[in-house]
């Protein structure tokens, strides 16, 4: 797999489950609302579960449900803390040893990520250590719904951006549709970071499943 070399000028980034762990940050909203209204949530059991998002693409209206407690207010109450929460939200270790290697190695570095601009944002202002690798952030929803990852526009809007060969350009990210194959349409070479170690890599070229192995193996 050794394939990354003193050429490559600019690492891109998916943000979610790739930089920290978005479990992390459910689980704060809903902590907070909980105790508002003295529910009983298990934060710790709740950020552990690894298949959260293969039950609900809307989380909120799931979890509400699944407590027989669901509103459209609750629910758009529970968005509006998603939007606007505040807290020190870390970065996963594997992540930071990254960072701070691409720093010192003044390779650029750069996050991609999908979802609603400003819950993305807020993600971002959480994650307050992120500031110190001076990544540039790009929302591809910002481009409207339709060109976010994978499609070629979002990716593009990056690289443009970073003005550098597209051969010395790697993309880094846990989603094989929206991050893997989104980044080897448009030719950026793309590591799958593979954290649940799933066997369904058939068509993958370069998996690891933490970002230590990126500085191990590539560097």
């Amino acid at each position: 797999m050794f394939f990354l070399n003193k050429n490559i000028r600019a690492v891109i980034f998916d943000l979610d489950n790739t930089l920290y762990n978005e479990n992390m940050y459910i689980a704060e909203v809903l902590h907070i609302f909980s105790k508002k209204y003295g529910l009983d949530f298990n934060k710790n059991d709740f950020i552990d579960n690894e298949n959260l998002r293969e039950k609900s693409n809307d989380i909120f209206s799931f979890w509400l449900h699944n407590i027989n407690f669901y509103s459209k207010q609750k629910q758009e109450e529970l968005f509006a803390l998603y939007q606007n929460i505040s807290f020190n939200m870390p970065l996963y270790e594997d992540a930071r040893e990254l960072l701070v290697f691409l720093k010192r190695q003044r390779v650029k570095i750069a996050i991609l990520t999908n979802g609603v601009v400003s819950v993305q944002e807020n993600k971002i202002k959480c994650i307050k250590e992120l500031k110190k690798y001076k990544p540039r952030i790009f929302y591809a929803r910002s481009l409207g719904k339709d060109y976010e990852k994978p499609h070629e526009k979002s990716f593009k809007m990056v690289l443009d951006s970073l003005n550098e060969d597209i051969e010395n350009v790697i993309f880094i990210g846990d989603n094989l549709l929206t991050d893997i194959v989104g980044a080897e349409r448009v030719g950026i070479k793309a590591i799958w970071v593979n954290k649940n170690d799933s066997k369904n890599i058939a068509n993958v070229e370069f998996a690891v499943t933490n970002l230590r192995e990126v500085l191990v193996k590539c560097w």
